[in-house]
């Protein structure tokens, strides 16, 4: 009977992990549910652990690699929480950041149950497909402006695209282990969630793309001959000059709007504005370089700024609630200390994703989940260059769920056997 329950528990965490990449884009509160299960099943295990340590006298022992993750977890909360009270704030501040610390009992689950990887690797490549597909239907059927309408374009091309990257690093281990069959499969499945993030216009997720994938080249390069990375790189000239070759005025029209900001102070501009935006940043942070300015930060320095000629009058004059980038978003609210722990919660994981990859040089099943894991926050740290994923609930209930869910993955598999498929 425990075995049967066992297995129930196994196969129906399985589908949950897999069903978090495939309703949030169209049911909004799934993020928020599928997130919320998956932590309080963890919660349970975690509770279960502490009792089970204090029958045997015996301290709950965290390894020093998750710990560190803890920790960094940990301050990206902290350091909004300093910032409310210095500035008598609700604790609505917290909405967003509270999810990094909420989320953590997900790891416990993989202490104890094993996730079935032939239910998970099928709905997440489900969900590949359903996101394609969708976005193609809600853009040239139904007329929409933007798939995904529940969310802004920005959102939802920025989620979409750490997708694709997902299913592009899950079609690459397919390819190692010499199953042609899921590698087409998983090929497929990149082409279709990426297709649905070009549809969202978004430009941040193509930067984000560039990251993630250059770093699955890199982890991946023992798979790659010197002809293939020449190749690539002929490809990647290629691209380029041919990009700009086709569209020649707008680079034309980027260029000047450079030069008229920089030289004319004319920031009127798209770029202008962006420009202006980073340089309100800077001197806020000279301003206030400790603990930032707060939550409301960003538009409190520029209607400052522009009172005061530093920056142009339509920084101010429009709503413009954020910076475009989330570096500068962060030094803005919240200084220094802001950024350093936005900085811990990518830095984190991507050093605990590599510790783990280098010590399992063959055991490709872990290392994918490694792989996929680095290459997915540095599609967010791409992304949020141009955007400010990070800023929202839903992006910090996407981001901290996944690389979560990534880490217990590798750690759960870290035993497994070499070449080990996804199966039953």
């Amino acid at each position: 009977m425990i075995n049967i329950k066992q297995q129930q528990v196994s196969i129906f965490l399985s589908l949950l992990i897999g069903s978090f990449f495939v309703f949030p884009l169209f049911y909004k509160t799934s993020y928020h549910l599928i997130s919320a299960v998956l932590a309080l099943f963890g919660l349970i295990f975690l509770i279960q652990d502490i009792k089970q340590h204090r029958k045997q006298h015996s301290p709950l022992k965290i390894d020093n690699p998750t710990l560190i993750l803890i920790v960094a977890f940990v301050s990206y909360l902290i350091i909004p929480c300093i910032s409310m009270l210095e500035h008598h704030a609700p604790l609505s501040w917290l909405d967003a950041p509270s999810k990094a610390v909420l989320l953590l009992p997900i790891l416990a689950i993989f202490r104890y149950v094993k996730i079935k990887l032939n239910y998970l690797a099928s709905i997440f490549l489900f969900a590949c497909f359903v996101l394609g597909t969708g976005a193609i239907i809600q853009k040239f059927i139904l007329g929409w402006n933007d798939p995904f309408i529940k969310y802004n374009r920005i959102i939802a091309g920025n989620i979409t695209m750490a997708t694709a990257i997902l299913a592009l690093t899950l079609a690459i281990y397919f390819h190692r282990i010499k199953n042609h069959r899921l590698t087409l499969i998983s090929s497929l499945a990149f082409i279709s969630v990426f297709i649905a993030s070009l549809l969202c216009m978004n430009r941040g997720a193509l930067v984000g793309f560039i990251f993630g994938f250059l770093a699955i080249l890199w982890l991946n390069r023992d798979m790659l001959s010197k002809k293939l990375i020449v190749f690539f790189t002929i490809m990647t000239i290629i691209c380029t000059i041919a990009a700009y070759q086709a569209t020649p005025e707008r680079w034309a029209i980027v260029k000047q709007e450079i030069s008229q900001c920089l030289n004319e102070n004319k920031c009127d501009t798209s770029i202008g504005l962006r420009l202006q935006f980073y340089k309100s940043s800077l001197k806020g942070f000279q301003e206030k370089p400790i603990l930032g300015w707060g939550k409301l930060g960003t538009n409190i320095i520029h209607k400052k700024h522009a009172s005061e000629g530093y920056v142009s009058s339509a920084v101010a004059s429009r709503h413009y609630p954020h910076a475009h980038n989330i570096f500068f978003e962060f030094l803005t609210r919240y200084g220094i200390l802001g950024v350093l722990s936005l900085l811990s919660i990518f830095c984190a994981p991507i050093w605990l994703y590599y510790k783990n990859i280098q010590q399992m040089p063959n055991n490709h099943l872990s290392q994918i989940f490694g792989i996929m894991g680095i290459s997915f926050v540095l599609t967010i740290i791409g992304c949020g260059l141009t955007d400010v994923l990070m800023i929202h609930r839903i992006g910090n209930m996407f981001y901290f769920t996944v690389v979560i869910l990534l880490v217990g993955l590798q750690q759960m598999t870290s035993n497994e056997r070499i070449n080990y498929a996804f199966h039953s």
